[in-house]
């Protein structure tokens, strides 16, 4: 096994590492063996572009087997796991905050950030950039590894709380309205993004 592939690097490397610092021997033997267990069961996905992607997910599926199974309600168990990813991810949304105040950025960003939605494209995610005018970004995503590994463990619940995260990180942006419409965890026929740039 690749060393970026064993199952403590993939919980330190994730949004989930407090969540696990904090946790007593037993529910962290937990989750480093099922983390262990996914990260061979689901070896077709590894690649660079989604490794980030897989330690955050399949940190989350652990606690979140772990919680239910000693006596915490399944929303109260996606609520921790939220609450500590957004905990993770307010530092990064706070540079993006300020990051997009700079005019200068917003043509940058209508090349770079498709780009990198579409990186993973074959790979776990299928992204097509939707072209619109200077003032609009945009792109459709119809497969997400997100709805695919959890819709076969029955917890496309837990992969509404990572649509909810894009909301988290992108809807506060300055100048910028951020839309979405659906998603595929809760059936639509993509997850759509749209960047608006307010006038």
């Amino acid at each position: 096994m690749r060393k970026n592939y064993k199952p403590l690097n993939m919980i330190c490397n994730g949004r989930l590492v407090h969540l696990f610092e904090e946790s007593d021997e037993q529910k962290k033997e937990y989750l480093v063996k099922r983390v262990d267990e996914l990260a061979n069961k689901y070896t077709e996905y590894r690649c660079k572009a989604l490794y980030g992607y897989l330690c955050n997910l399949f940190t989350s599926i652990a606690v979140c087997e772990y919680n239910e199974a000693n006596g915490m309600t399944r929303e109260d168990s996606i609520t921790q796991v939220r609450t500590y990813m957004e905990d993770f991810m307010r530092p990064s949304r706070e540079k993006y905050q300020k990051l997009f105040a700079k005019k200068w950025i917003w043509p940058i960003a209508r090349v770079l950030i498709p780009k990198m939605m579409c990186s993973a494209n074959g790979k776990g995610f299928e992204t097509k950039v939707v072209k619109g005018d200077k003032n609009k970004m945009g792109f459709d995503t119809t497969k997400c590894i997100f709805t695919t590994i959890l819709g076969e463990l029955g917890r496309l619940d837990l992969a509404c709380m990572y649509c909810g995260l894009d909301e988290f990180m992108y809807s506060n942006l300055p100048g910028i309205t951020f839309v979405r419409k659906g998603t595929c965890s809760r059936g639509d026929k993509c997850c759509d993004f749209r960047f608006i740039r307010n006038q």
